[in-house]
């Protein structure tokens, strides 16, 4: 079947049709795999999935290491890059 998504994306995809049980049923339509939301361009990263008794400790956990919030590198004296 050839899938259209949003900005332009487009390619071939077969589909498996599987009979989903009562339970799932009442949640969920349908289940896409991770197969065809790469292909459409959707991600799942950085969701959290538990919540430990100190909020505090899991939040450190969930912080965005990608980011220098804190300003805790020199970047203009680093010695690993430029």
């Amino acid at each position: 079947m050839e899938i259209t998504y949003l900005n332009g994306i487009k390619f071939d995809h077969s589909f498996e049709i599987i009979d989903l049980n009562d339970a799932v049923c009442e949640k969920f339509y349908v289940l896409l795999g991770v197969d065809i939301l790469l292909k459409l361009g959707i991600y799942l990263s950085g969701v959290a999935y538990c919540w430990a008794d100190d909020s505090t400790t899991e939040l450190k956990k969930l912080k965005n290491i990608n980011y220098d919030n804190d300003n805790a590198y020199d970047l203009a004296n680093a010695d690993y890059g430029s």
